[in-house]
């Protein structure tokens, strides 16, 4: 792809410990960019969860967004689920904001249905920088922040928009951050199963 994502990959490899990696990518709905990468990890941080860092959101431009000024945004999803369709969506989510949307805390990418049989819920929202040990990552050419990113229910945007995002995250608590079946903070959602 380029030097800047070999850069990248090498510094997510020491993030990770050397944890093995599969990368995806589709076709990129940004004219003039290419696909967004998604760098995906089984069974990382420990067993039973997945983990995906994106690699293209931030070679966008936005300078509208106070966000983007001192590092360029990636995301970063971490689920206890056995599926993979986590890192595809964070992948969707970076081309969707990519040079539009602005890539700050509380964000929201949401759709009107579950985001897979697996789960009732149907959002994803941006959140606090990623904790990985080299984070924010400093490339040659930039520095990136990578970002983490939370499965929510569209409903809880109500919450996150009164409460803010910080407060949000902590009514869910630290267990719960990860697991993609936990019910709604809203509404009598029933959790589903993995």
């Amino acid at each position: 792809m380029s030097a800047d994502y070999d850069e990248f990959k090498t510094i997510m490899d020491e993030n990770v410990d050397g944890h093995p990696v599969d990368i995806r990518y589709g076709e990129s709905m940004t004219e003039g960019l290419p696909a967004v990468r998604i760098l995906k990890y089984d069974d990382y941080p420990r067993p039973g969860f997945k983990t995906a860092v994106t690699y293209g959101l931030s070679l966008a431009d936005h300078p509208e967004s106070p966000h983007w000024t001192d590092s360029k945004p990636e995301l970063s999803i971490c689920v206890r689920s056995a599926h993979d369709m986590w890192g595809g969506l964070i992948g969707l989510m970076a081309d969707v904001f990519r040079g539009d949307r602005p890539v700050e805390p509380g964000k929201r990418l949401t759709f009107n249905f579950p985001m897979n049989e697996h789960t009732h819920m149907d959002g994803i929202m941006v959140g606090g920088p990623a904790p990985f040990p080299m984070n924010p990552i400093a490339l040659t050419t930039r520095k990136i922040l990578i970002r983490s990113a939370y499965p929510i229910y569209r409903s809880e945007g109500t919450v996150i928009d009164s409460d803010g995002w910080e407060r949000f995250l902590e009514r869910i608590g630290q267990d719960a951050l990860f697991d993609p079946w936990r019910p709604s903070l809203v509404t009598d959602t029933p959790p589903s199963s993995d």
